[in-house]
C-alpha cells in the first residue's frame, strides 16, 4: 500500500499555478496581486501573527515590570531578615560561651 502525504505547500502551489494559468488564458481579469496571493498570503498571514505575539509580550513586560521588581524586592528583603537573624544567632550563641 502506498502512502497519502497531504501538505498545505502543495495547495498553495496549485492555487497558484491555477490563478496563473486562468490569468494567462484570459478566464479572469485578477490582478496580478490576487493571482500571486497563494504565494504571499502565507507569509504575510505568519508575519502578523509575529509582530501580534512580539506586541502583546512587550506590552506584558511593560505591564508587568514593576510587580516583578516588587517581588525581587521582597526576596531581597527576606534575605537579609535571614542573614541578620542568623548574625544575631550567632551574636547570642557567643554572648553565652563568654
Amino acid at each position: 500500500m502506498m502512502k497519502k502525504t497531504e501538505s498545505s505547500g502543495s495547495g498553495i502551489g496549485f492555487l497558484f499555478i491555477l490563478f496563473l494559468v486562468l490569468k494567462l488564458t484570459g478566464a479572469i481579469n485578477w490582478s496580478w496581486w490576487w493571482v500571486t496571493s497563494p504565494l504571499w498570503i502565507p507569509f504575510a498571514l505568519a508575519f502578523s501573527l509575529g509582530f501580534v505575539v512580539i506586541i502583546i509580550a512587550i506590552i506584558a513586560l511593560l505591564l508587568f515590570d514593576k510587580p516583578r521588581d516588587m517581588f525581587i524586592n521582597r526576596i531581597k528583603e527576606i534575605s537579609e531578615k535571614r542573614t541578620n537573624a542568623q548574625k544575631n544567632k550567632k551574636d547570642i550563641e557567643e554572648e553565652h560561651e563568654d
